[in-house]
């Protein structure tokens, strides 16, 4: 018999991929040459743009399995599929199909015979056609079978196929509207100056009509390309830049969308530019759709329109965006009438009231009568001044100022007198007939950022400062992006308007912030690296991430390695939680570009497993590497951090630890900084190679590495070497318990602060642990208002984190913060602690409810305890200077058990009796009753509670 898996075609089986539409413009543009005998020339170029759409949609695969179990072959197979809806009707026409493979039987239409004991599989591929889906968010189902027919021994056999159910969500429809002008500008043939271009757009505006949403819609354009010269003309196109929304684009020619949802527009602009003037005179446009996926059955393309453009204007009434509009003819015809295309989908008749304006001069002011008139209106008048003075205002009679991009000036060219025509052009809402029309000086803009000055004054920006809010943004670009140039942040996301336009994120939408998310938890199926739908691998979030953006990684261990080569924020919700395995791989994590710079930083995980690195800078990569766990990493030869002769890394506040095959740090490169870090137990503490001068080293706390803390430099001034007293090293909880040397060891008065704009505070310690910094003043923004820079003097830093992230996910909150000042831990500690992965973090001391003398946190007061408690209470704890105070000799250099200080292998009262001798040297750390000295009053606190079991 012959076995048939079902004909498969379950969500899970839902494949996306790109869908291709190439659109094509056929631009005829006139220009003409002067002749010094015979006429003017005026030649026709005709120039086509190549666009090529692609956006994401849902298909399905059906598979089928046959096995001819029989001892013969079957003839004449066929397979037809059917697909009818949840009423049982025919459904086939509403998918485009298409046989993907047949396996070694070739073909599914009755010619082809399966051979006795084959196997094979037959895969379809399944499209829905426009409207499949639906207009209910639900989508609709539709059930896949399959009718199989063949001949076996003379007979004819047919088989149905059980079918399985699909469901096909709501599809978008995407109308398209392409806008340029009818004048373009570029050199004057008639004067014997060169001019230079003046930039025009070709925009589009896409409408998504249908019930799904389109997402990853992308749109490139290729250069122009002039397909049509016959008289040679010198003229050549280009495009130099794009926008989308009303942002910047990062890329000239790629404007990605993202995601239309349904019933809503998107626009983009391609700023382009012609080396002469001339008129467009007629722009068409059409598209093909891919034939292997459908061709037009499936395209979800259902119109591309086009207009000529008469201005981007700005529809100022209630509930409007700032993302300029449309002002356009409603078709390829310069003559024809006008409607304004707005960015929230809304088309509206513009009525031309050119013909019945009239300007009069009224002293140093004209005034501008028009009839009255309800709904959008434009004027065009001949301009008094002929282009010698610009728009200083224009004012309705009821008191409304126009805004600057309703008001405009144009020229046009007339070849029979080979002059300009200068003209002034209104556009307004429910006119009143009458304006006040103020010219100033041509040049207006003092501070050169593209508004005049009196715009900046009717604006409230300063004329004489081109970025009135410091945001990294001129005035005038705020004004093209539709930021408030009056704030750093237009939206209140926490980035700041010129840090979002270098990420390519819109930042007057609060909702698109430069942030990709990671969570290996995801299993929802979806993933794009949203807060919704995060990514469930770090290396997906590094590839999505643009430069400057920030990848935010939720708890997990992530077997994998990283490569960074651009400057990004990786950021882990905490060492403790988020975890890099690189087990089975060469290095954890690689920075290796030249372009990685100090606004690059690594922070927040455990990094562990690498067979070399755990973390290598390379290429002159110099990224900051902060709050981080480097353990149970590297060979012999290798470093668990690794910088080479040409990085400059800040490796700051990480804790360095148990990569005991490999040195602790190994630093080529005398730009290194190398500050608050704990090192220990690694085959070597800092390896230096620095050709001329070691690295900034400072203020870490280096112990116990096999080798020797430090090979080929010098210790740092104001390093220390002290046992760090993690809370549970063994499991790897690398927290510092309340009695570590490297908590609250220093001089108070050193903790500062650096007020920043922005509402931006840092915090700096000046201790034996801790770096010390100064209050300097910062006057290079752009350097420093995205990392973390150092001043002109080598002795002070100053940090600058600007990147701000709460991530809540279900019942989990992971908090992301570099700004806190935790100049106070949480008690139990309830000191400073700014050293090794947690410094200055609010998770630096996070140590459970314990008695006060269990010294060693295992929920009980014993021997052990009584031996911590001597050994903390001595001046000094290592073992030999300690035995040369007591006048004793022989010190042994094995192993030994704190306490024993006759070294009779045990902790007693003898011991008891020396430590009591000389208690009065100790530190506070043994100061058990608070009293600012260690006495007999302590050693009766502790006997209070020695033998004490389940501490709590």
């Amino acid at each position: 018999m012959i076995h048939s898996g079902k004909s498969t075609g379950r969500r899970s089986q839902l494949l996306f991929f790109l869908l291709t539409n190439i659109l094509f413009f056929l631009l005829p543009l006139i220009a003409c040459i002067p002749k010094v005998v015979l006429a003017d020339v005026c030649a026709t170029v005709k120039i086509e743009i190549l666009q090529e759409a692609t956006f994401e949609r849902s298909a399905f695969e059906a598979r089928m399995k046959i096995i001819n179990s029989l001892d013969s072959s079957i003839e004449n197979f066929r397979v037809d599929l059917t697909i009818r809806d949840d009423n049982g009707n025919d459904a086939y026409p509403l998918f485009y199909i298409r046989l993907q493979s047949a396996g070694n039987v070739g073909a599914v239409d009755g010619t082809r015979n399966i051979e006795s004991g084959s196997e094979e599989e037959i895969r379809w591929l399944l499209i829905p056609v426009p409207g499949a889906g639906g207009s209910e968010p639900e989508g609709k189902t539709y059930n896949v079978g399959a009718t199989i027919s063949y001949i076996w021994n003379g007979t004819h056999e047919v088989t149905h196929v059980t079918p399985d159910s699909i469901v096909v969500m709501p599809q978008p429809m995407l109308a398209l509207d392409y806008f340029l002008p009818y004048q373009v500008y570029g050199d004057d043939p008639y004067t014997t100056e060169t001019e230079s271009p003046v930039p025009y757009s070709l925009g589009v505006r896409i409408m998504n009509t249908g019930s799904g949403d389109a997402n990853k819609l992308q749109i490139e354009a290729g250069q122009p390309k002039i397909v049509d010269n016959d008289q040679g003309l010198a003229v050549d196109f280009s495009i130099i830049g794009s926008e989308i929304n009303g942002v910047k684009g990062s890329n000239s020619f790629l404007v990605d969308f993202g995601t239309i949802n349904s019933e809503e527009c998107a626009t983009a602009r391609w700023e382009m530019i012609s080396t002469l003037s001339g008129k467009f005179i007629k722009f068409a446009a059409s598209f093909t759709h891919s034939n292997e996926l459908g061709g037009e059955l499936t395209s979800l393309i259902e119109s591309v329109n086009t207009h000529f453009l008469i201005h981007d204007v700005l529809v100022d009434l209630p509930g409007r965006d700032h993302i300029r509009d449309f002002l356009a003819t409603v078709d390829d015809s310069p003559t024809s009438p006008k409607k304004v295309y707005e960015t929230d989908c809304s088309e509206s008749n513009v009525t031309d009231l050119s013909s019945e304006a009239s300007l009069i001069q009224n002293e140093a002011e004209w005034h501008l009568s028009c009839p009255a008139d309800s709904g959008f209106i434009f004027i065009k008048v001949p301009d008094p001044e002929s282009g010698g003075a610009g728009i200083s205002s224009v004012v309705r009679s009821d008191g409304k100022v126009l805004k600057p991009e309703n008001t405009w000036l144009s020229k046009e060219y007339e070849l029979s007198s080979h002059k300009w025509n200068y003209y002034l052009n209104i556009f307004d809402y429910d006119s009143t007939g009458s304006y006040t029309v103020k010219y100033g000086n041509l040049i207006t803009d003092g501070d050169n950022d593209g508004l005049s000055d009196s715009e900046e004054i009717n604006r409230g920006t300063n004329p004489l400062n081109p970025d009135t809010d410091g945001d990294g943004l001129k005035d005038g670009d705020e004004v093209v992006h539709g930021t408030n140039p009056l704030l750093l942040d237009s939206d209140g996301d926490g980035y700041e308007d010129g840090y979002e336009i270098d990420c390519g994120t819109d930042p007057r939408n609060p909702e698109d912030v430069p942030v990709i998310y990671v969570d290996i938890s995801n299993d929802s199926g979806t993933e794009d690296g949203s807060f919704e739908h995060p990514f469930d691998t770090i290396s997906e979030g590094i590839s999505a991430a643009h430069e400057y953006w920030s990848v935010l990684v939720a708890p997990g261990n992530y077997n994998e390695t990283l490569t960074i080569d651009r400057n990004l924020v990786l950021k882990g919700a905490s060492p403790s939680t988020t975890i890099i395995d690189a087990s089975g791989f060469t290095d954890g994590v690689s920075f290796i570009s030249t372009s990685v710079e100090s606004i690059t930083i690594l922070q927040g995980f455990t990094i562990s497993g690498a067979s070399n690195s755990g973390v290598i800078c390379t290429e002159g990569a110099s990224p900051v590497i902060r709050n981080n766990i480097v353990a149970n990493c590297g060979t012999d030869g290798y470093a668990a951090v690794s910088a080479d002769a040409y990085s400059s890394p800040w490796i700051i506040n990480n804790t360095i630890v148990n990569n005991a095959d490999a040195i602790g740090i190994e630093c080529s490169s005398e730009g290194a900084k190398i500050v608050n870090n704990i090192i220990s137990g690694n085959a070597v503490g800092i390896d230096c190679y620095a050709a001329f001068q070691q690295p900034f080293i400072d203020y870490n706390n280096i112990w116990c590495n096999l080798g020797g803390n430090y090979a080929g430099c010098i210790p740092g001034p104001n390093d220390t070497h002290s046992n760090p007293r993690y809370v549970d090293p063994d499991n790897g909880d690398y927290h510092l318990s309340p009695f570590s040397p490297c908590i609250d060891s220093g001089d108070p008065v050193g903790w500062l602060a650096q007020d920043y704009v922005g509402g931006i505070t840092v915090r700096l310690r000046s201790t034996p642990c801790i770096f010390p910094g100064e209050n300097i003043s910062i006057t290079d923004r752009a350097n420093t208002e995205r990392g973390l820079v150092n001043s002109t003097s080598e002795n002070q830093i100053i940090l600058i984190y600007p990147f701000l992230h709460t991530y809540t996910q279900s019942d989990k909150s992971y908090v992301f913060t570099m700004t806190s000042d935790y100049s106070k831990e949480p008690e139990p500690s309830g000191a400073r602690i700014n050293l090794g992965a947690y410094g200055n973090t609010e998770e630096a001391a996070t140590i459970p409810d314990y008695c006060e003398s269990d010294f060693d946190f295992d929920d009980d007061v014993d021997g052990f305890d009584l031996a911590t408690y001597i050994s903390d209470a001595m001046l000094d704890p290592d073992i030999e200077t300690f035995s040369s105070d007591f006048g004793r000799d022989n010190c042994p250099v094995e192993p030994y058990t704190p306490g024993d200080y006759n070294d009779d292998g045990d902790v007693d009262g003898l011991d008891l009796q020396i430590f009591l001798l000389y208690f009065s040297v100790g530190n506070l750390a043994a100061d058990l009753n608070e009293d600012g000295a260690v006495d007999f009053q302590d050693v009766a606190t502790f006997s209070a509670v020695y033998g004490k079991s389940e501490c709590q």
